[in-house]
C-alpha cells in the first residue's frame, strides 16, 4: 500500500477494507492505521497489514492486472487517499526511502575472508559524517537462511488452477448471487457485460428453516455466521436488532439489506458506532448528491480536474469554466457509494488561484425492513 493522501482526523485502530474491481477475485487482505501525525490534523502517516484467521497476511488470489481499491474506514477521519500498488511474486520495484541524502542502505560482501570472530566491527567512522554503524554475523559451522513464500505457489488448496478456455482464465468474471443466473443473465448482458469477458453466475444457498445459516460457496462469508435481522432507518442512523451481538463500538459487520429499498440502504462493510445488549447501530452509507461553488478561482484550464476524498470511493465530477478561467459550474459524472459524512472536494490545476467548494451525500427517507448480519467467527 502507499499513502498518497494522509487526509485528517484519523485514530490508529482505523481499519482498511480492500474492495475488489471487476476482474479481480482475492480474498483475506485487511490492514490497520498503524499511527497518525498530530502535528498534522492527524494525518495518517503508518499503515500496516494484518492477518485474518485462516488466511495469509496481505490475503491470497490478487492479480497485480486487478488491483483492489482500498478504503479507510473511520467515524472521525476524512481525505486519505490509500492504494494498493504492488503484491508480492510480480516483479514490482519495491523502493525504500530516507530522509537523508547518502545514507547507507546496504552493504554488499565483495570477499568473506576466514577467521573472523564474533567480535568483529565493521568501522565506518571515517565516511560520511561518521555515525554509521554495522554489526557482523560470522559463520560458526552449521547455518541456515530463513525462506519466505513470495506468493501462494506450492501451498495446499492454494489459489492456483490450470488454465483452461472457459471458467479458469483472465477474461472470465463471476456474480455471486442467491437467484439463478438465468434469471440476470441477460439484464448483466445488455447492460453491464464488458465485450469479450464471458460470465459465469455462482449460486449462494442460504438455508432459510432457521434464522442463522452458512452460505455454501462464497470465499469471503466461509466461516462466518449469517443471521437474519430487523432494522429501522432514521435519518443516517441504522437501529438493527440483534440480541446478545457481541460487538462493540469500531467493530467491522458486513450488511446485506434484503428489503427497505436499494435507494435507502446499500449493503456492505459497517462500522460499530453504538451498542446495547438488544441492538447496535451503524451510519448510513450514501452517494455524493451535490457540489456547490464557494469561491470559483482562476486560471483553471483544460488540463485541470477535480479530486473527490471521503470514507466512500467511485465518485467522480467535472467542472466547465469561463475565459477567466474561473468554475463556473460542476458535473457530477458518477456519485459514488459508502459516504458517512461529506467529502472534500478540490480542484487540481498548476498556476491556478485555488477554488473552494461545499458538498453533501443523499440520505433517503426512513425505511424499515430486514438484514442479513455477516459476523466472522
Amino acid at each position: 500500500m502507499d499513502i498518497i493522501n494522509g487526509g485528517q482526523n484519523y485514530a490508529k485502530g482505523d481499519t482498511i477494507e480492500f474492495i475488489n474491481v471487476i476482474g479481480g477475485y482475492g480474498t483475506g487482505a485487511f490492514a490497520n492505521v498503524t499511527n497518525v501525525d498530530a502535528s498534522q490534523s492527524n494525518a495518517i502517516n503508518q499503515i500496516k497489514f494484518q492477518m485474518i484467521s485462516g488466511n495469509f497476511i496481505g490475503g491470497s488470489g490478487y492479480d497485480i492486472n486487478y488491483l483492489p481499491t482500498a478504503n479507510v474506514v473511520s467515524s472521525t477521519g476524512n481525505g486519505a487517499n490509500i492504494i494498493v500498488s504492488a503484491i508480492l511474486g510480480t516483479a514490482a520495484n519495491l523502493i525504500p526511502t530516507t530522509s537523508s541524502i547518502g545514507s547507507i542502505q546496504k552493504i554488499v560482501i565483495s570477499n568473506r575472508g576466514i577467521n573472523y570472530g564474533s567480535n568483529t566491527r565493521i568501522d565506518l567512522t571515517q565516511s560520511g559524517d561518521g555515525t554509521a554503524n554495522a554489526n557482523v554475523t560470522t559463520i560458526t559451522g552449521t547455518f541456515s537462511y530463513p525462506g519466505i513464500y513470495l506468493n501462494d505457489d506450492g501451498h495446499i488448496s492454494s489459489y492456483n488452477f490450470i488454465q483452461n478456455r472457459d471458467y479458469y482464465q483472465i477474461y472470465s468474471y463471476v456474480i455471486k448471487s442467491d437467484q439463478s443466473i438465468s434469471k440476470y443473465r441477460q439484464a448483466v448482458k445488455d447492460i453491464i457485460h464488458p465485450a469479450g469477458l464471458k460470465l459465469f453466475g455462482q449460486y449462494e444457498y442460504l438455508n432459510e428453516s432457521s434464522n442463522t445459516g452458512n452460505r455454501s460457496s462464497a470465499n469471503d462469508v466461509v466461516g462466518s455466521l449469517i443471521t437474519s435481522k430487523t432494522y429501522v432507518k432514521t435519518g443516517n442512523t441504522i437501529n438493527i436488532n440483534y440480541t446478545s451481538h457481541t460487538l462493540s463500538i469500531n467493530s467491522n459487520v458486513i450488511l446485506e439489506f434484503t428489503s427497505g429499498g436499494s435507494n435507502n440502504v446499500r449493503n456492505g462493510i459497517y462500522m460499530v458506532q453504538n451498542t446495547l445488549p438488544n441492538y447496535f447501530q451503524v451510519l448510513q452509507k450514501s452517494s455524493l448528491s451535490n457540489i456547490a461553488i464557494v469561491n470559483p478561482g482562476r486560471l483553471y484550464n483544460s488540463n485541470s480536474f477535480l479530486v473527490i476524498t471521503g470514507n466512500g470511493y467511485g465518485a467522480n465530477a467535472t467542472f466547465n469554466t469561463n475565459a477567466n478561467g474561473s468554475i463556473v459550474s460542476v458535473i457530477i459524472n458518477e456519485p459514488g457509494i459508502g459516504f458517512t459524512f461529506q467529502p472534500t472536494i478540490t480542484a487540481n490545476g498548476s498556476n491556478s488561484i485555488s477554488a473552494t467548494f461545499t458538498s453533501n451525500i443523499a440520505y433517503s427517507n426512513n425505511t424499515s425492513g430486514n438484514v442479513f448480519v455477516i459476523l466472522r467467527q
